[in-house]
Order: structure tokens, then sequence, then C-alpha cells
């Protein structure tokens, strides 16, 4: 009798399952979202507040994360990013901890309505726009590929100014499809601020911008041509003038830096084009390897291996084993068929179809493949910025034939493949990586050996006890501390303080290996006011003049300069 009221409640729960598929599945990968929240900050979502959010606390000048660079520790922003810089420093510069992670979550909200707008646009059928939608999103939950998104970090600013620069041609030809009528003078004009304003935000943002010139440039052709021919080329023109003070505001920090071991250090991520003149084949080689296996090569970062730990992670030693290989095939599978397939698709419609959405697809592809070939490997921040945009190309490519698809028989079992393995792995997530991260985020460690650059925003509290300590030891006044090295221990309390400098970059033992020996003379050419941080920041030519509190340190700047070792100065 008992086994015959388990077997009818096991076959009524697969019955509401079924029918209520999409909404379970939803509901389960909303939550695992949703729990995001205890994903530890990584240190390099505070680091890039001090080089892009602090414009308006500077008086209108942009910080360098390398003090190294006394020349151009704080330069003028060129006048086309003012905007830009103006833009970021209102979303970003007085986030606090949880703030951080919020505006991960708001970016994830932001595309997703993006993507969802260029979707109704690109098919009229509900049907299509909910199956394509659906099967995205899915995808997009693979893995710990939503924890990945939720970082906060300027590629959130290039991808959303990137889908909104697909997304007006798209939305501009449908909405003259429909109405019969032309656009009006105050849309174009609109679509135009509008316009200047995404590419002046990304491009002071993320100097990779450069790499999506094509897709700039496409979209400002297919949504300013109904004007004119000289207006779109205008409008290419202006897009080309920003993008090249984009790039040339992020490299000529480096560009007039006379530190070796700094540009060593971040040199080596990319190919050397210069080879194209003395080593072309070995050269193009490498760059065409890159470019076909370097951005599938990124996937392994959202599996449950070892390898998406990267710091900002716990360790889940269950799941590096059958189940993470098995998560990791079946990722590499998905994301092989959608872009292959979106790739053949593509190839094909360009034999009949010259729609924005081709076109523009097209520009993407070229230029995802153009970053992936420049980078000699890419590593797990940059899951945030190629994943939604080799999603968005899909979606470019595939929307508009997914009404044919529907109807194939392959289609359902593929779909409930996909949805399947998403909400797998959500719930692998909730059961094994989420208590994790809880327990974590209420550890009264300020840092966890195991991932020491990361940290929860979670014990907020205890930071700040140990921070007010650490500056009435060292007389750290807040607001009379200019020029102060902080970390993520200190920054909630001293992020005000004119000219910053975070932790790594003063340490000849990580970013900063060109101070080595010179620490008195760079404190003072800073006039700094000393370090308040995790004494795993400090450098050890100051670890014995330092005061400490618990797994923090302070040393005031008269300590530096009067204190340290003759060996060191």
């Amino acid at each position: 009798m008992r086994f015959s009221a388990v077997q009818n409640f096991l076959r009524r729960a697969a019955a509401f399952a079924s029918q209520h598929r999409k909404a379970l599945i939803l509901g389960i990968c909303l939550l695992n979202l949703t729990l995001g929240i205890f994903v530890p900050i990584y240190v390099d979502e505070l680091v890039y507040k001090f080089g892009l959010a602090r414009y308006l606390l500077e008086g209108g000048q942009q910080l360098s994360i390398y003090p190294q660079c006394i020349d151009t520790f704080l330069t003028p922003v060129p006048l086309p990013l003012i905007p830009g810089a103006v833009i970021i420093a209102g979303a970003w510069q007085h986030l606090g901890l949880f703030g951080m992670r919020f505006s991960g979550f708001a970016f994830i909200v932001a595309w997703a309505a993006l993507i969802w707008l260029i979707i109704s646009r690109l098919t009229a059928s509900r049907d299509v726009r909910v199956a394509v939608a659906f099967t995205l999103f899915a995808v997009m939950s693979l893995g710990v590929t939503s924890y990945a998104l939720l970082l906060s970090r300027p590629d959130q600013f290039l991808v959303l100014g990137l889908t909104i620069l697909v997304a007006f041609p798209i939305i501009l030809d449908a909405r003259e499809r429909e109405t019969g009528r032309a656009a009006s003078g105050w849309i174009i004009a609109t679509a135009a601020l509008v316009y200047f304003l995404v590419i002046s935000t990304a491009s002071y943002a993320h100097p990779n911008i450069v790499y999506y010139t094509p897709v700039v440039l496409a979209s400002a052709y297919l949504t300013f041509r109904r004007v004119g021919l000289l207006p779109a080329l205008g409008a290419c023109a202006i897009a080309l003038v920003v993008i090249g003070f984009g790039l040339m505001n992020g490299a000529r920090v480096l560009a007039s830096c006379n530190d070796p071991a700094l540009a060593a250090a971040t040199g080596k991520r990319l190919v050397d084009l210069r080879g194209l003149l003395t080593a072309p084949l070995a050269t193009i080689g490498v760059l065409l390897g890159n470019s076909l296996g370097g951005l599938f090569d990124l996937l392994r970062y959202v599996s449950f291996t070892g390898n998406y730990q990267s710091g900002w992670l716990p360790p889940t030693p269950l799941l590096d084993g059958v189940i993470g290989g098995t998560f990791l095939f079946v990722i590499r599978v998905i994301w092989h068929v959608a872009v292959v397939g979106a790739i053949v698709v593509a190839t094909a419609r360009l034999l009949h179809d010259r729609s924005p959405a081709l076109l523009l697809a097209g520009a993407l592809l070229i230029s995802l493949a153009g970053q992936a070939a420049h980078n000699r490997s890419l590593n797990f921040t940059l899951i945030q910025l190629l994943l939604p945009l080799v999603a968005l190309f899909c979606v470019l490519a595939l929307t508009p034939v997914a009404e044919t698809a529907l109807s194939a028989r392959w289609w359902m079992p593929l779909r409930n493949v996909v949805a399947g393995f998403a909400a797998a792995s959500a719930l692998v997530c909730l059961i094994f990586l989420v208590p994790q991260l809880i327990g974590t985020a209420w550890s009264k460690r300020i840092f966890n050996d195991q991932q020491h650059h990361s940290y929860s925003a979670f014990n907020a509290s205890i930071r700040a006890q140990s921070t007010a300590r650490l500056a009435q030891a060292c007389r750290i006044v807040p607001g009379q501390a200019p020029g102060l090295v902080i970390d993520d221990v200190s920054y909630a309390t001293f992020y005000r303080e004119r000219r910053p400098m975070f932790a790594t970059y003063v340490n000849p033992s990580l970013m900063g290996a060109g101070l080595k020996g010179r620490l008195p003379e760079f404190f003072a050419s800073h006039r700094s006011s000393g370090f308040i941080g995790k004494c795993n920041y400090l450098p050890w030519e100051l670890q014995s003049v330092a005061i400490r509190d618990g797994e923090n340190c302070c040393v005031s700047a008269e300590v530096i300069t009067t204190a340290l070792p003759a060996s060191a100065k």
C-alpha cells in the first residue's frame, strides 16, 4: 500500500514537472543566481574601481591602477571620453561590497532584457521568441557561468554597450517595417546621442573596444544610413575617433612608464604582432590557433572542475571528478554545436540575405575571433565579456531561422537535453557549491587561505573594526590620508581619500616588482600617508615595522621613511 502511494506521488510529481517544465527550470536557475550574493568579491572587482570609478572623486582626473608609473598616475581624461567617465563614476564610485555584487545582478537583468528585445524584433512568433530565449538562458546557466557574470568588472559596460549598438539598427528596421514610415528626426537625434554616450562609456571602460570596431562601424552605418550616406560615414568617423582615444587612454600609462618588470608582466598576455614581419608563418599559425581554440578553451573555467576556482570560488573536491568532467564535456558540446551551427547558418544565409542582423552577426564573429587570436590565453575573467557576446552572435544568426527548426524532429529532444542539464547544473550548485559559499561568507576570517585574493561581503563589520583600530594605532585619519595604500580590507573606510593606491601594485613580490629596494622614495614621491590592509599584501621590507591586528597590518608614512632597514633605502 505504501509502495503504491509512493508510486502515485512520483507519477503525479513527474506529470507536474513535465507540465510546468519551463517554470521549474527557470525557478531553479533564478534561485541559484540569487544565491550568488554569497559569491566572494574577487580582488579585480575592487582594483578596477581605482582606475575607472574615481573621475569625480579625483576632481575630474583619471587615477591609474599602476602607482609605479608616477608621471601618468593621475591624468586628464580625453574630451570624447568624459561622458563615459561621468557615467561610470556615477554607477560605481560609491559602490559598497554588496553594491559590487548587486551591480552584477543589474548587469545580468539589463543584458537579458536587451537580448529579449532583440529576439522580439527578429521574429514575430511568440513561440519562437520564448523557445530561443529559454534555450539561450538555459545554456548561460550551465556550470558556474551565472556566478562568473556577477563579477563587477568593466566588461559589463562593454557588453551592454555592444548589445545596445547591435539593437539600434534592428529595432529601427523593425519599427519601419511595422509602421511603413521612416524614423522621425527626433528618433534619429536620440539614437545619435545614445550612440555617442555608449561609445564613450565603452571606450573609457575597456581598451578591448578596439577589437569590436567592426561591430561599432556596422551599427553606425546601419543605424544612420536611413538619413543619408554622409551622416552614416560621419557617425563611423566619430566612432573611430572615440575608440582611438579610448585605446590611447588605456595604453598611455604603460607606454610612458619606466618599469620593465610591469611591462613584462602585462605584455606577455598578448601575441606580439611584430612577429608578422619577422616570422610571419609562425605568428599567423599562432593567431589562427588562438582564434579557433581559445574561445572554447575558456569553457573549462565554467565547469565544476578545479579550473573554475581561479581564486574567487572555494574548492569543491566532490565536483572535481566525474561530475565536473561530465559537465565540462556537455558544456563544450553544447557551445560547439551552437557556435558552429550559427556560423554554418549565417554563411548559408549570406547567399540571399543582407539583413542588419546577419551583417552585425558577421561583424561580431570577426571581432570575437580577433580578440581570441591576439590573446595568448583567455583567463576566467574574460568569461563575462566573451560568453554573452558569443550568445548574442548565436541569437543574431539563428533566431530568423528558428521557426523552421521548431518543427524539426530533433528540436524537442535537443531543447530537453539543454534544459535538463541547466536544471541539473543549478541543483549541483545548490547542493555542493552554495553551502561552501555560505560557510565562507559567515566565516570570521577576513580571507580564506585557499582563496586569499577573494573576500566575503558578509564580514564587512570585522574588517571595519580592524581597520579602525589600525588607523588609530598608525595615526591615519580618514579624510586626511592622501596617497594611502589600501586593499579590500580598508577600501570601504578610505576609498574617498585622494590618490589611493592598491596594495598589490606596491608590493615588490606581486605586481610592484620594479619597486624593489626603493620603497622609501616611492612613498615620498606620492606623499603617501602609509599602508593599511592585509599583512600578506605588505612588502616584506616593512614586515618588521608594521603594527598588526590579526591578519591586518598598518605602517605610517613616518615609519616607512625613518625606520626602514638601511638595506632597503
